[in-house]
């Protein structure tokens, strides 16, 4: 019969939870972590890896290193990124061919996998559904579409588009999270925020209203933390590196630029490792080595506290949380009977001070998550997948401009 997947493509990690042969559902693990890196790295033009390994070779060659590629994707101002190979040889890449890269390198460890689990015939990929954000534009999911068509070398009718929130939603439903009709999915992802407000009838999961910011993601809320470690730096050393990279010059700064780039890396990794961790604790020491000379570097230690993060991203918390009231106020929801139950998806969502934020600009509201909260998009997308021909029409006309036109999107779905 084939095996059915369920992609969640991340701008910072993705995710593949496939269906086995008893009808259970599984996520694929590299090395040992369902979260993949959604990461590229160059050793030459023809050799490269993806995921975690691709993060750790990085740390030689910082140039070799592509991410966010999915995100680009959908920015019409963005051209082209540099690589620089290890023999020191560079080469620009189109967001689009990164994306098809990635894909047909993570698919096929996948596929790999499924056939010396099940064997050649039963562990073959023949369906798929794919999750995308509600405000990508048409161009965006067609690239992925066909990216991942091309690397599991399926047809139309054998690969799906669908959007994160519903795929959400569908999961929740399946693993008993909550049984209403009416709920909204709150989806704080590592590059985009999406909220919407779906009704359940029957087997159909109909997406009435959504709303978002294509802009606003677990990412961004790292990059703040980021540029306030690299101010505290630059204050406990005398030091004045810019964040932007636009703005360095190694004359004027004093390091080389490789030492500049090995700075901001360091900070990038320890601001996503402290953001994280403050999930669950009160205070995180940051550690990292900073190039101060060009033969100088020193060791930068400092306590963190929750309360510094949630001022510096509490903006960005807040502005999710109106978008989030600006569709439960909507008409549309006022239509149904409005809405008192929303359920968190995305990596991101599990900040704590989000809860807090909706609660303070909504109200009367119960707020859900789920156990396994970054794989739940993937695990709905795998449901899906089962019964793809249950998805007939949410392919690829599942996209902004087709959900302004008719309004919303039907799901139909039974298990």
């Amino acid at each position: 019969m084939g095996i059915a997947i369920g992609l969640d493509f991340g701008t910072t990690n993705s995710v593949v939870t496939y269906v086995d042969d008893k009808g259970a559902l599984k996520t694929f693990r590299q090395n040992g972590s369902p979260l993949i890196p959604s990461v590229i790295y160059f050793k030459s033009k023809d050799d490269y890896i993806i995921g975690l390994a691709a993060v750790a070779l990085s740390e030689k060659n910082i140039g070799g290193k592509i991410s966010s590629f999915k995100t680009k994707l959908n920015d019409l101002n963005h051209k082209f990124d540099e690589i620089t190979f290890e023999d020191g040889t560079k080469q620009k890449i189109a967001a689009k061919v990164a994306v098809k890269l990635f894909l047909n390198r993570l698919i096929g460890q996948v596929q790999e996998y499924l056939i010396k689990k099940f064997g050649a015939a039963e562990g073959l990929i023949n369906r798929a559904v794919i999750t995308v954000p509600t405000k990508f534009t048409d161009a965006a999911n067609r690239a992925i579409k066909n990216a991942a068509a091309a690397a599991m070398n399926l047809k139309p009718e054998q690969i799906k588009l669908v959007f994160e929130p519903t795929a959400a939603a569908v999961a929740a439903q399946n693993e008993n999270i909550f049984r209403d009709t009416k709920f909204l999915i709150y989806d704080f992802g590592g590059g985009t925020f999406d909220v919407s407000l779906i009704q359940k009838i029957g087997g159909a999961f109909n997406q009435i209203n959504t709303d978002g910011d294509p802009n606003c993601g677990g990412d961004l809320l790292t990059e703040i933390l980021a540029q306030y470690l690299l101010d505290l730096a630059n204050k406990e050393f005398g030091t004045s590196q810019p964040w932007d990279e636009m703005d360095f010059d190694e004359d004027f700064h004093g390091v080389e630029e490789i030492q500049y780039r090995k700075n901001r890396n360091a900070i990038l990794r320890e601001a996503a490792r402290i953001k994280t961790g403050l999930s669950d604790e009160n205070s995180i020491v940051a550690n990292f080595q900073f190039y101060t000379a060009k033969d100088k570097n020193g060791e930068f230690v400092k306590e963190i506290q929750r309360a510094d993060l949630e001022k510096l991203i509490g903006e960005k918390i807040n502005h999710t949380a109106e978008i989030t009231k600006r569709v439960i106020d909507s008409a549309a929801a006022k239509k149904i009977g409005g809405v008192k139950k929303i359920i968190l998806a995305g990596g991101s969502s599990q900040i704590p001070m989000i809860r807090d934020a909706l609660k303070k600009k909504i109200g009367a509201v119960e707020i859900v998550g789920s156990e396994n909260i970054s794989t739940l998009i993937s695990r709905g997308a795998a449901i899906l997948a089962e019964n793809i021909s249950a998805v007939e029409n949410v392919t690829s006309n599942i996209t902004w401009a087709w959900r302004r036109r008719t309004g919303f999107s039907t799901i139909f779905f039974k298990r």
